[in-house]
């Protein structure tokens, strides 16, 4: 299938993705801590409280990020589709690759004053709580 337009500025729920006329198969985690730039093609309700991030990388790599309930309050539910973001992405303590920091860039391509900061990734926590 062809890839759409960018998708509405809401977070679509899992029975609205399952309807759009878009498959999102294409999409990857990231494997590697670095900074990227992509644009928010589309964010979509996952299970267990969390959000899915769909990104199109310039370099046209389509990747799927997850953010977690505790990440609502760092602005990482709150980035804007369409808009293209220098994305931070850092290793948990699990060794997972999780997104740390969006930072919105204007349509020059430079940072905006408006950024979205965001929150370290999450932590193995033991039984204990430690």
């Amino acid at each position: 299938m062809e890839s759409l337009p960018i998708m509405e500025n809401r977070i679509y729920t899992l029975e609205d993705v399952r309807k759009i006329p878009y498959t999102t198969n294409a999409y990857r985690r990231l494997s590697e801590p670095g900074i990227y730039y992509g644009t928010l093609y589309m964010k979509a309700e996952a299970r267990n409280t969390k959000l899915r991030l769909f990104f199109t990388m310039r370099d046209g790599a389509k990747v799927l990020t997850p953010v977690f309930f505790f990440q609502q309050e760092d602005g990482l539910w709150d980035l804007d589709v369409g808009v293209e973001y220098r994305l931070t992405y850092e290793h948990s303590s699990v060794g997972d690759v999780y997104l740390t920091k969006a930072e919105a860039l204007d349509e020059d391509g430079v940072l905006s004053e408006v950024s979205q900061e965001s929150c370290h990734p999450p932590n193995k926590i033991g039984p204990d709580g430690a």
